[in-house]
């Protein structure tokens, strides 16, 4: 891990710590939360009787790591399956981080303007 993504990654688990004490919220429910709602995701097709063991399985790879049924089709269950943030490209935990910014501000939550967050997280170049 180089050190640009070590200090973006303080900063988002930073940023989360803080909506959580807001939100009355234990960090790791917070961070499940946020995944869900602004990572990315990739849908995958689990055979019907599979799919209980294929959505542990996913879990147990980390924290962030989370699967979930989405709708039955005729040859399995559609599932969308996110991936923890270290597994992240920098335009990913840019866009993340941004978006967890947006959630902070609706709390009073400070944070990086623009640009000390492009100099944080870096560009593939640095």
């Amino acid at each position: 891990m180089t050190l640009r993504s070590t200090q973006s990654n303080k900063y988002m688990w930073s940023l989360i710590d803080q909506l959580a004490e807001k939100q009355g919220k234990e960090y790791m429910e917070v961070y499940r939360e946020l995944i869900r709602k602004y990572g990315r995701f990739t849908w995958v097709l689990v055979p019907e009787k599979d799919v209980n063991d294929f959505l542990l399985e996913w879990s147990e790879h980390g924290s962030g790591w989370y699967a979930e049924r989405v709708a039955p089709k005729s040859n399995g269950i559609a599932c969308r399956v996110y991936k923890g943030t270290s597994m992240y490209q920098v335009e990913e935990m840019q866009k993340l981080i941004e978006n967890i910014q947006g959630e902070c501000k609706q709390y009073g939550i400070e944070t990086m303007t623009p640009a000390e967050l492009a100099t944080l997280i870096g560009d593939n170049n640095g």
